[in-house]
């Protein structure tokens, strides 16, 4: 049974629709000074972004509320079975793409539809089925689940890896049968377990929603655009990461002859090498897809600023997520030159010297990846995690 509320006042909505509208506009006007058409992309998303966030700001009683009530049992056999079984039957059915990763724009789009179903299979699913047979009371909730199944997947997925690699076989060949084994294996342990919940409430604010869904987008539009113009893997340690992934689908990686039992990022080497083996797409292009992650971070720091300060003033988690994806200083001063240093014609020279100076265009705030790197994928959303539970650990 589903029960649907929803009232909107919608003259109130003309004043967050006019500060959109300026936004826009002024991201116009600078996306022809700078000439970069890809300002004037990421000006849309985040003038959506603007809308609600000034909504939320000046409205005294949300009355727009939207009350959504669901068996659980239904949301499980229309939704969360048939992705996974879909997912299942795409990493095993579609042949790999066997082409040059220099020409991406070719990969059939059944071989997209595997990367994607092999994302879910390696960073999602495992992790949440587990997490929702550990929390049967529904003490954990919100995008809280999001972030922790994503890292609960990416642990379980580099215990098979690594299991794999000490009894002598090779993540190549057994990789992809043993996570589509425990993907089985931990969906029917989350049936047998779950399947006496009755009824699950939702409730969902549309403006709240929408403003963190807005950000996500704004978040995921500048990382397909960074994605696009580093092909393939040219940024920071990328190539690095995906040498020793490399390694790690047939062996632990050997250096000199000897083997490197003391390098720090095993989980997420071996964490690479597993999907690379589910992908059905070159490997460089896994790995520089992993770019669609970058919201976790950030989905991670929402969590945590939420549940530390939500009682206190329950706008203070949607102003810490709006001033983290500003440019700050780093944006004064790229304008201030543009308008007085004749020098700098290109945007991606301004960048650099500004860069140089204030650190906080490419590295906005440190959560918000330009990179994909143990740091941002895994330690950071691990690091807001911990702060979370130690929140849920003491007294009020």
């Amino acid at each position: 049974m589903t029960e649907l509320k929803l009232r909107v006042n919608f003259p109130s909505l003309i004043t967050p629709a006019i500060f959109a509208i300026a936004f826009f506009v002024a991201f116009w006007i600078f996306s022809r000074l700078f000439e970069e058409i890809s300002i004037l992309y990421l000006g849309t998303l985040f003038s959506i972004c603007i809308f609600f966030f000034y909504q939320l700001l000046t409205l005294k009683n949300n009355t727009a509320r939207m009350v959504l009530r669901f068996r659980k049992s239904t949301l499980d056999y229309v939704v969360l079975y048939p992705i996974t079984m879909m997912s299942i039957v795409s990493v095993v059915f579609i042949p790999p793409y066997e082409g040059s990763i220099l020409q991406w724009m070719n990969v059939p789009l059944l071989n997209w539809l595997r990367y994607l179903s092999s994302l879910l299979l390696t960073s999602f699913l495992p992790g949440y089925f587990i997490l929702r047979v550990l929390d049967r009371e529904d003490s954990i909730t919100g995008s809280t689940i999001i972030v922790l199944s994503y890292l609960l997947s990416m642990f379980m997925v580099f215990i098979i890896g690594f299991i794999i690699l000490l009894s002598g076989n090779t993540i190549r060949s057994l990789g992809t049968f043993l996570t589509i084994i425990i993907t089985i294996f931990c969906i029917l342990i989350y049936h047998i377990c779950c399947r006496k919940k009755s009824e699950n409430i939702l409730t969902v604010d549309p403006l709240e929603t929408g403003f963190i869904l807005s950000v996500l987008l704004a978040i995921e539009g500048a990382s397909t655009i960074v994605m696009i113009n580093n092909l393939p893997l040219t940024p920071g340690d990328m190539s690095r990461h995906h040498g020793f992934a490399l390694q790690f689908l047939d062996h632990f990686p050997v250096y000199g002859g000897k083997l490197l039992t003391g390098y720090p990022t095993y989980l997420f080497h071996i964490y690479l090498a597993m999907l690379f083996t589910l992908a059905g797409i070159p490997s460089p292009l896994a790995e520089q897809g992993l770019y669609v992650f970058s919201f976790v971070p950030i989905l991670a720091f929402y969590s945590l600023v939420k549940n530390w300060f939500s009682e206190e003033d329950d706008k203070l988690p949607l102003i810490a997520i709006m001033l983290s994806i500003l440019l700050g200083f780093g944006g004064l001063y790229a304008l201030y030159l543009k308008f007085t240093d004749a020098t700098c014609y290109d945007i991606t020279q301004l960048l650099g010297l500004t860069t140089s100076k204030t650190y906080d265009i490419y590295m906005r705030v440190l959560y918000l990846p330009d990179i994909v790197a143990p740091l941002w994928n895994v330690g950071l959303p691990t690091f807001f995690t911990l702060l979370l539970f130690v929140r849920k650990r003491m007294p009020r």
